[in-house]
C-alpha cells in the first residue's frame, strides 16, 4: 500500500535518521514529537511532501533537516523546543510561502536563509533563538512586521539583499520585545523609520546601505 501521510513516527529511531517515503504529502500533528533518538530526518529525492504540521517534529532530538522543494508551508510549533537543532537548510524550498507561530520557537539555529518564495510568517516564529545572529530574507519584499518573529538579546543581522519595497514603516518603539537588542538591517530598499528617542528605550539599530527617511 502507498500512503500520503505520517501520522506517528517510530519513537525509537535506529541510527538516529529517517527517510520519509516519496509518496507522503502531510506529516501530520506530533507525528516525531518526543522522538529522543532522532537526529536527521531526510527526503527522497522525488518528495511530494507539502505541509510539515502543528507539533510535528517539537521537542524531538532533531540536530538538523534539509527541508524538500515540494514544500508548500510549516504550521505553528513544527519545530518548537528542538534543543539541538542547528540546520535547517530551505536552499530547495521554491515553494514555501509560510512559516507559522513559533514554528522554530527554543532552537539553537544560528542562521537562517529564507527563500523568496516565503511571505507570511507568523508571530514569534523565532522567539527564544538565543543563538540567531544571522538570518537572510530573499524576497523582493521586506515587511517590518517580520520583527514580531523574534525577541533576541544583544547584536543581530537582517539582511535582505534582493529587497526592492520596505512594506509598513518601522516604529521602532513597537517592538518592545527587542528591549536591550542591537539589530542591523542591510537592504537598498527605500524605508522610513520613525524613533521618538526615548530614554528608556533600549532598542539600538543601524540601516545599511539604504537611502532611508528618518522622521
Amino acid at each position: 500500500d502507498i500512503f500520503d501521510e505520517v501520522i506517528f513516527g517510530c519513537r525509537n529511531i535506529r541510527d538516529g535518521e529517517f527517510a520519509i517515503p516519496s509518496s507522503i504529502k502531510t506529516i501530520k500533528n506530533s507525528s516525531f514529537s518526543f522522538c529522543t533518538e532522532l537526529k536527521k530526518v531526510e527526503f527522497e529525492i522525488d518528495s511530494s511532501v507539502e505541509v510539515i504540521s502543528k507539533d510535528s517534529f517539537s521537542n524531538s532530538s532533531i540536530k538538523e533537516i534539509i527541508l524538500p522543494p515540494s514544500l508548500l508551508r510549516i504550521e505553528k510549533c513544527a519545530f518548537c523546543k528542538c534543543k539541538k537543532l542547528q540546520n535547517v537548510d530551505f536552499t530547495l524550498c521554491t515553494k514555501l510561502t509560510s512559516i507559522g507561530n513559533r514554528a522554530f520557537c527554543k532552537t539553537p539555529i544560528k542562521l537562517l536563509i529564507i527563500p523568496p518564495s516565503v511571505n507570511k510568517f507568523g508571530r514569534r516564529t523565532f522567539y527564544d533563538c538565543r543563538f540567531l545572529n544571522s538570518i537572510e530574507i530573499l524576497s523582493d519584499e521586506f515587511n517590518t512586521d517580520f520583527f514580531n518573529t523574534l525577541n533576541k538579546k544583544g547584536q543581530f543581522i537582517v539582511s535582505a539583499p534582493n529587497a526592492k519595497e520596505i512594506k509598513n514603516t518601522l516604529y521602532v518603539k513597537h517592538f518592545p520585545h527587542l528591549s536591550r537588542s542591537k539589530f542591523i538591517l542591510y537592504t537598498k530598499a527605500k524605508a522610513k523609520i520613525i524613533d521618538d528617542d526615548d530614554d528608556d528605550d533600549d532598542i539600538e539599530y543601524e540601516w545599511k546601505y539604504s537611502d532611508s527617511e528618518f522622521f
